[in-house]
């Protein structure tokens, strides 16, 4: 005679409930680590502003030009639009041809002109005054697929703002809400 082999009843329930119990667990772990890699991608992304900006202002200080034009930079880094002056400085306008066309890649953000938009913890202080002048440029970037918050105004509160003035420029970056 064959005998017949398997799980008992109770074997499955407890194989379930142990199975809950680590989903329970390992749902809100999850959950942070997308939160964690957001920040973490909103971060590189202001360290590659920062570089792209130091790249570009020693450029056009090692060239003697305001302009930085495509033949005189080798690589991708073609007609790049800028702010400033040799005396004050050169730093990447903050648009499609200046700071975006200066990181080559911003593939996985959205950008918006922060003219319309109200900025949630981006710059503390005063340092926002940099965009305020009437030559001054600003632009957020922020992940792709996070929409706008509801509220009075458009606000961001996961996202990185470059600003800058014919004098100088801001790179800062809030993760309330990402």
């Amino acid at each position: 005679m064959r005998r017949q082999s398997g799980f008992t009843l109770i074997e499955l329930v407890v194989v379930i409930v142990i199975l809950g119990i680590l989903a329970a667990f390992a749902v809100p772990r999850f959950l942070g680590v997308q939160k964690e890699a957001r920040i973490s991608t909103l971060q590189g992304l202001k360290g590659s502003i920062q570089g792209a900006v130091s790249l570009t202002h020693a450029k056009a200080m090692a060239s003697g030009n305001t302009t930085i034009p495509s033949e005189d930079v080798v690589g991708s880094f073609e007609d790049i639009d800028t702010v400033g002056g040799l005396s004050d400085g050169v730093f990447p306008a903050a648009n499609a041809t200046g700071i975006i066309r200066a990181l080559q890649d911003t593939s996985g953000f959205q950008t918006t002109d922060s003219d319309t938009i109200t900025l949630s913890n981006i710059f503390n202080g005063d340092a926002y005054d940099i965009a305020d002048s009437s030559d001054g440029e600003d632009i957020v970037f922020y992940p792709d697929g996070m929409e706008e918050m509801e509220g009075a105004g458009d606000e961001y509160e996961c996202a990185v703002l470059y600003a800058v003035n014919s004098t100088n420029y801001a790179v800062n970056a809030t993760y309330d809400d990402c």
